[in-house]
C-alpha cells in the first residue's frame, strides 16, 4: 500500500533542521531508558505515523505486539526517541522536531510506503560514508511517483539486470520529482537521514534489504499512482500552499496521514509562489469554459491515436497509459481533475466510453485490482477516425541542444576529506564530494599557498597541513609536484553530457565503449558493442542508424554479461562504420573506445 504525502515545508527550515537530524546515526549513541508503551499510547503513535491507514489489515500486526520506546542521547548530547517492536526499530524522531521517520526495517515490510528514488550500487557507497544524495546520482528515468521538497522519500538500488534492492536509505527531498526527471538537475537532491548498515540498523535485527524485479515495482507504483490520481488530482506546489494558507494560515508537517500538526511553517508568500498562483488562476480561467469530462475524453482519444499509435506493443497497463500517455496530452492552461468529472475514477470512464453507440473503443483485460490492461484498440472506431487534434500535446517537447547527437565528457576531481581543509581556506562553502575542474582545483591550491604566505622562490614551503596531505617530510616542494600530489588525493570524476541534455557523473573510472568480433555458426562474423548506455546513447536510435548506414541487421541483447545497459549485435564486422559514427555523429573521443583495432583492415 502506497501513501503519497505532500510535505509542503519551507526550504530554509529543511536545511536548518537537517543540520541536527542528519548526524543522528553516524556516530555511537547512548541508551538513556527504554519503556513499553501502554496500548492507548501505542494506538496514538500508530495513528500519528500511519493516519487513517493504522486500522487497515496491512498494519494489523503492529496492534498485537508491544511497542517499546527507547530514549537515546546522541554524540551531540541531543535526545532522540526510537520506537521498536521486538527490538526492531520502526520509527524514530528527533526531540523537539516531532516528525516521525520510518526505519529501513519498516520500509522492507511496506516498500511502497514512501515515494522512491533509484540509484546505482556505486552511488550507495557515498551515502554509506555520510554523503547526501546528489541529483546526478539518481536514475532520473526511474521516478515512479511524484514528490516535492521536504517530503520523506526512500532510496532504492537499481541493478541493470532488471532488479531493484531496497529501500536502502531514507531522506528528505531537497528537489522535486519533476526537477529530477529532467535529468539536468545538479546539487543535493536528498538529505539522507538513515541508511542500511548505519547505527540505527545495528540497533535492530540487522539483515539485508529484499530484492524485487523492476517490472513488478513499476506496476505496483503505477497502480497506486493511478488510484491516487483518481481520488485526488495532485496540485502544483504553489497552488496547494495557497489553499493551505487560506484554510489555516500556517501549514503543518507530519509523517503520517493524520491531521495532527507537528511543525508549523511560516506562511510568508514567496514572490515566485505568488507568480505561480497568478499563472494558475489564468490557466483555470482559460479552461473553465470546457467541461472536465470533455477534456478527459479528447485527451484520452488524442493519447490513443497519437501517443500510443498502431505500432504500440499490447497489452498496455491501464495505469501506465493514464500516467505516461494520457496526462502528458493535457493542453497547456488546463488541469485534468478526474474527481470533477461524473465518472470520479478512470476505470469508470473506460466502462462508460466502451458503451458508446459506435461500439467499444478498447478491449480491457481484467486482472487483479490495479492490474487491468488495454488488450486491443479498435482503430476503426468512429471516435478515433473522426478525431482532429486542437491544442492537445501530441508529443513531448524536445529540449533544444547544440548538436543533437553530441556527447561531451569533462574531467573533474571530487573533493575528499584529505584535501577539504586546504580548499575550505580558499572557498569556505566547499563540501566533501563537490566537483572541481582541474583548473579550479589548481587555482584553489594557489590561493591557499598565497593566503598562508608559503611561496619561496619557485617552490612552496610545506606547512603542517600541506605536509600531512602530501605525506612529505621535505620542507619545500616544487609547484607542479605539490599540485599533482594534492590532486592525487582527490577522486577522479567525469561528467558525461548526453545528447538529450542529461548530465551523468561517473567517479573513479570512466566506462569505455567496447567492440568485439565473434564468429557464429556458418563462419558468420558479428560485431558486439558494449556500454553505449553510460554515454547516454539511445539504443534504438543507433540501431536504426546502423541499419540504414550499412544495410544490415542490428539487434539488442538486454542480458549481456559485463555490459552496462543493452548490448548491440550487428551482422558482419562493422567496427569501421560504427567507430566513425560515434566519432563524427556523437563526437566521442576514440580514447573512450576499446577494440577499434579489430576493424577489417582497409585495402591499400
Amino acid at each position: 500500500m502506497y501513501f503519497k504525502r505532500k510535505f509542503l515545508i519551507d526550504y530554509e527550515i529543511i536545511l536548518q533542521q537537517n543540520l541536527q537530524v542528519l548526524t543522528m546515526f553516524r556516530k555511537p549513541f547512548n541508551v538513556k531508558k527504554s519503556i513499553s508503551l501502554k496500548s492507548s499510547d501505542a494506538r496514538k503513535l500508530l495513528t500519528r505515523a500511519l493516519g487513517d491507514s493504522a486500522g487497515t489489515d496491512a498494519f494489523a500486526e503492529y496492534k498485537k505486539d508491544l511497542i517499546s520506546q527507547t530514549t537515546i542521547t546522541l554524540f551531540s548530547d541531543a535526545t532522540a526517541v526510537i520506537y521498536s517492536i521486538q527490538k526492531t526499530p520502526l520509527f524514530y524522531e528527533y526531540e523537539g522536531e516531532k516528525l516521525l521517520y520510518p526505519s529501513v526495517f519498516f520500509l522492507w515490510r511496506h516498500p511502497r510506503f514512501l515515494p522512491a528514488v533509484f540509484i546505482h550500487e556505486q552511488v550507495f557507497r557515498y551515502l554509506e560514508n555520510g554523503a547526501d544524495l546528489m541529483a546526478p546520482g539518481i536514475v532520473s528515468s526511474m521516478i515512479l511517483s511524484e514528490f516535492v521538497p521536504g517530503q520523506i522519500v526512500a532510496v532504492w538500488i537499481f541493478h541493470n539486470g532488471g532488479e531493484a534492492r531496497g529501500p536502502v536509505a531514507v531522506g528528505r527531498a531537497l528537489l522535486s520529482s519533476a526537477e529530477i526527471q529532467t535529468g539536468r538537475a545538479l546539487g543535493k537532491a536528498v538529505a539522507v537521514v538513515h541508511w542500511h548498515k548505519d547505527l540505527l540498523w545495528s540497533f535492530g535485527e540487522k539483515g539485508d534489504p529484499p530484492t524485487k524485479t523492476v517490472e513488478d515495482l513499476v506496476k505496483e507504483f503505477t497502480a497506486m499512482n493511478i488510484e491516487e490520481k483518481e481520488e485526488e488530482e495532485p496540485q502544483p506546489r504553489a497552488e496547494a500552499e495557497a489553499e493551505s494558507k487560506e484554510e489555516g494560515g500556517n501549514m503543518h508537517l507530519s509523517f503520517g496521514m493524520g491531521d495532527k500538526s507537528s511543525i508549523a511553517v511560516d506562511d510568508k508568500p514567496k514572490v515566485s509562489e505568488k507568480n505561480e498562483d497568478e499563472d494558475g488562476e489564468t490557466e483555470e480561467q482559460t479552461a473553465e469554459s470546457e467541461a472536465p469530462e470533455q477534456l478527459l475524453q479528447r485527451c484520452f482519444i488524442a493519447a490513443l491515436k497519437f501517443r500510443v499509435g498502431k505500432s504500440a506493443t499490447l497489452p498496455l497497463d491501464v495505469g501506465q497509459f493514464y500516467s505516461q500517455f494520457l496526462l502528458p496530452t493535457v493542453p497547456n492552461g488546463h488541469r485534468l481533475d478526474i474527481k470533477k468529472t461524473p465518472y470520479k475514477k478512470f476505470s469508470v470512464f473506460l466502462e462508460h466510453i466502451n458503451k458508446h453507440e459506435g461500439g467499444p473503443i478498447l478491449k480491457i483485460k481484467k486482472g487483479k485490482k490495479g492490474d487491468d490492461a488495454i488488450d486491443e484498440i479498435f482503430w476503426s472506431h468512429p471516435l478515433i477516425r473522426s478525431f482532429e487534434p486542437t491544442d492537445e500535446k501530441l508529443k513531448d517537447e524536445e529540449q533544444p541542444t547544440g548538436k543533437k547527437q553530441a556527447v561531451s565528457i569533462t574531467q573533474y576531481v571530487s573533493v575528499t576529506d584529505a584535501v577539504l581543509s586546504i580548499f575550505r581556506t580558499a572557498a569556505p562553502d566547499i563540501s566533501k564530494g563537490d566537483l572541481l575542474s582541474i583548473g579550479d582545483a589548481r587555482e584553489l591550491i594557489r590561493e591557499y599557498v598565497k593566503k598562508e604566505n608559503l611561496t619561496s622562490d619557485k617552490k612552496v614551503k610545506l606547512d603542517p597541513l600541506l605536509a600531512n596531505v602530501t605525506k612529505s617530510y621535505e620542507t619545500e616542494m616544487d609547484w607542479n609536484k605539490l599540485i599533482q600530489s594534492i590532486q592525487s588525493k582527490m577522486t577522479p570524476a567525469f561528467v558525461i553530457r548526453t545528447p538529450d541534455g542529461k548530465e551523468i557523473v561517473r567517479k573513479i573510472k570512466m566506462p569505455h565503449i567496447e567492440f568485439k568480433v565473434e564468429t557464429r555458426s556458418g563462419n558468420k562474423k558479428v560485431t558486439l558493442i558494449n556500454n553505449l548506455t553510460p554515454f547516454g546513447i539511445d539504443i534504438k536510435t543507433i540501431c536504426n542508424q546502423i541499419k540504414i548506414g550499412v544495410s544490415t541487421s542490428a539487434t539488442v541483447n538486454n542480458e549481456a554479461v559485463n555490459c552496462e545497459g543493452p548490448q548491440v549485435i550487428v551482422q558482419g564486422n562493422q567496427i569501421h562504420f560504427i567507430g566513425d559514427l560515434l566519432k563524427n555523429e556523437y563526437q566521442l573521443d576514440p580514447k573512450y573506445m576499446v577494440g577499434l583495432n579489430l576493424a577489417v583492415k582497409k585495402k591499400k
